[in-house]
């Protein structure tokens, strides 16, 4: 109970500080996140304090399929839900002037020229990948189960890579730069990279982790079975829960190119110009 309390004043802090910069963009008549952005970031945060500390660590730490659902939700749920909370905009306005400036320069420049936009998403999908195949390898997995710092900074890494990842994906404006097709390759890529390291707990005939063998005489669940069930966990949700990114990519292209055929057909032509 007392790390669920301190996980909430943590996430509960980093809220405040997102709030306060909505409303000073607000006083400053300056483009603000959406009240739906609101609640997208403000539910993100919610759901990493509620898997990252209390009963959910609690089982996490006795069963591999529930620690597997904490690193599943940190990365397809609580990022992307961040990250669709427009954090930049929010955040922006309470960092001193000179870390403003750069952070508006380096934005700047994504925004001007598609190949900035797509370099970054590529290395966001090269760091997560390291950072998750990395961390599942037994040996830094049995390491971080071992040491409480190392399993912190195990879960900062992941959920830090996966914003990284998700930013240029889902911010409005930088998807656009890096083209629908180049986002949702992207997000197939990271799906693959998922389902293989999936299937492979789940076909193991071997325990990865023996640290997590004590769960068949703690819950009745063999150490097998208990990799198995995460395995699936990472193979089949998992890839539904970015199919459904996907989803939601292909409808905001969709309205985009309604929206930008609406404006060309409103446009007056030249013939019309030249007439009047």
């Amino acid at each position: 109970m007392i790390g669920l309390v301190a996980s909430f004043v943590v996430f509960g802090s980093i809220a405040v500080v997102y709030l306060r910069g909505v409303r000073a963009r607000r006083r400053r008549g300056l483009a603000r996140p959406s009240d739906g952005s609101i609640a997208t970031m403000l539910a993100g945060l919610t759901i990493a304090a509620l898997v990252l500390d209390g009963p959910a660590d609690t089982i996490a730490d006795q069963l591999f399929w529930a620690h597997m659902l904490q690193h599943l939700a940190l990365i397809t749920v609580v990022a992307p839900l961040v990250v669709l909370g427009d954090p930049v905009r929010a955040f922006e306005e309470v960092l001193p002037m000179r870390v403003r400036r750069a952070a508006g320069r380096l934005e700047g420049e994504l925004w001007a020229r598609d190949g900035a936009a797509r370099r970054t998403a590529m290395a966001g999908l090269a760091v997560s990948t390291i950072a998750l195949v990395a961390w599942h390898t037994p040996w830094a997995f049995q390491a971080a189960l071992a040491n409480n710092t190392l399993h912190a900074l195990e879960h900062l890494t992941l959920l830090a890579t996966a914003l990284f990842f998700w930013w240029p994906i889902l911010t409005p404006g930088l998807w656009q730069r890096i083209g629908i097709g180049f986002a949702i390759v992207e997000v197939l890529i990271a799906t693959t990279v998922m389902t293989v390291l999936g299937a492979l707990l789940t076909f193991s005939p071997t325990v990865w982790y023996p640290a997590y063998s004590a769960a068949e005489r703690a819950h009745g669940i063999g150490a097998i079975a208990d990799q198995q069930l995460a395995g699936l966990l990472m193979w089949i949700p998992s890839g539904m829960l970015y199919l459904v990114i996907i989803a939601v990519l292909f409808v905001r292209w969709m309205d985009a190119e309604a929206t930008r055929t609406s404006r060309i057909s409103r446009a007056p032509s030249p013939e019309r110009s030249s007439a009047r």
